[in-house]
């Protein structure tokens, strides 16, 4: 049941709820706490409402089942770029929740108190804890959280809806389509691709970036890669993606930092669609030699090889790829989610 506690706007959920402080969301919380009576919660993601959020959840007594898709019960800045030291995460990553304000020896103490508050909470509630793949359960296991609480539970979709968009989009003449569909963020590595792209040149082929995300950033690709082969798409619709997958031919995964998952290659799987993806994180231990094409990470001649390789003999590389390796339809997922959430009741001792 959604809490709806800003207005709809232009700029999508994340920007509405980032910005969410005391008693607004608290309130509304409990009060529908009250009113459902659940049997359990389960806590996506507390970005933008503040690690205080785990305080508010353990005064219900319910049982708690939380997902880890990224690192943000470890890292304020979600990525981790500081590799678990809280002094480079003061320095690098303590971006949000209104801490960049602050001093350096500030952020340092709101790091430092952060992490304190979180390994007290998993402590005290030994909430079943849902690692988005088995690489973000061992960063999780190596920074002190009891490995008996965390099982892998990769995301689950709806695999028929994104073969039927590539039965319909996929058969086309002319240029390969390449593309990258996401956030696009120096992190996410869109420059990387652009460089590799025009260094694999002449090449059969266009290249199509889809997605919003760093105005500044966006636009400096834009100057530096101003080329008809490469066009920029600006953002897009999730109930869009099966259709934008349909319609390429290469989806590219270029990531620089540490991926926890990738959704977009989950859907990319299901559309039937040649991958290279960067060898890193948990990114790679979903995509692999079997069902998609793997390369160095922030290594731009590695992967304008890749794309000269791939290019030419597309058609040929789809025909050896196992599409169906690593995916998980919704269904499946929806039942091993009620499985999750039965053992949580139980442990509990039930309400």
């Amino acid at each position: 049941m959604p809490l709806e506690l800003a207005p709809k706007g232009r700029f999508g959920n994340k920007l509405r709820y980032a910005s969410f402080r005391g008693p607004l969301w608290k309130d509304g919380l409990s009060r529908l706490v009250r009113r459902t009576r659940p049997d359990a919660i389960h806590l996506q993601h507390a970005k933008g409402l503040g690690i205080s959020l785990l305080n508010v959840l353990e005064g219900f007594r319910l049982p708690i089942v939380i997902t880890l898709p990224d690192y943000w019960l470890l890292c304020p800045g979600i990525l981790r770029d500081c590799d678990g030291d809280v002094a480079r995460c003061a320095a690098f990553c303590c971006n949000d929740l209104g801490w960049q304000s602050g001093t350096y020896l500030t952020r340092l103490a709101a790091a430092k108190r952060q992490w304190r508050q979180t390994k007290g909470f998993i402590r005290r509630a030994r909430s079943p804890l849902a690692a988005i793949s088995d690489r973000t359960r061992s960063i999780f296991v190596s920074e002190g959280v009891d490995e008996q609480l965390i099982e892998v539970h990769p995301w689950g979709i709806d695999v028929r809806r994104f073969r039927e968009a590539a039965q319909r989009l996929g058969e086309h003449s002319g240029s390969v389509r390449i593309g990258f569909l996401g956030s696009m963020r120096s992190h996410k590595g869109c420059h990387v691709l652009a460089e590799a792209f025009l260094q694999a040149q002449p090449l059969d082929a266009t290249l199509h970036l889809h997605g919003g995300g760093d105005g500044i950033y966006i636009e400096s690709l834009k100057r530096q890669f101003d080329t008809p082969k490469i066009t920029f798409r600006g953002p897009f619709d999730h109930g869009s993606v099966a259709d934008i997958l349909g319609s390429l031919d290469v989806v590219v995964i270029p990531s620089i930092w540490e991926e926890t998952y990738c959704l977009v290659a989950q859907e990319a799987l299901a559309a039937r669609k040649i991958i290279i993806a960067s060898n890193i994180g948990g990114l790679s231990r979903m995509v692999h030699g079997v069902n998609s094409l793997l390369v160095p990470p922030d290594d731009p001649a590695a992967l304008s090889r890749q794309l000269s390789e791939v290019v030419p003999a597309a058609k040929e590389i789809a025909r050896t790829l196992d599409f169906d390796r690593g995916l998980l339809d919704i269904d499946e997922d929806a039942r091993r989610w009620v499985s999750v959430y039965e053992q949580a009741v139980t442990r509990s001792g039930g309400r």
